[in-house]
């Protein structure tokens, strides 16, 4: 799908990203600093039934999709400083064993 329809691949990791790191931040307890692109934002599904799941379903799922379309995330390099952004801001809360 990230190949052949415009704008998929921005959908996908811009939600996908913003999504992990609300998850994160409120799995360990911080304050939702908001968006790391507020132009992205979440695609108008900010009400969406997936956003009021647990947030380890939120950022084991938002984590899958981004490994998904990995592969085309170099290409595209307006992605590439969001997806930077969600890993150097959770980095620790990602790799974190407990």
């Amino acid at each position: 799908m990230c190949d052949n329809v415009d704008g998929a691949a921005t959908c996908v990791s811009t939600f996908a990203c913003n999504a992990l790191n609300a998850a994160l931040k409120k799995a360990a307890g911080l304050p939702d600093t908001g968006f790391l692109r507020p132009e992205y934002g979440l695609w108008q599904m900010e009400n969406d039934p997936f956003l009021s799941r647990p947030p380890v379903i939120i950022g084991e799922t938002c984590i899958l999709a981004l490994t998904v379309i990995s592969y085309i995330l170099p290409k595209k390099d307006h992605l590439v400083p969001i997806f930077q952004e969600a890993l150097a801001e959770n980095i620790e809360m990602i790799i974190k064993r407990d």
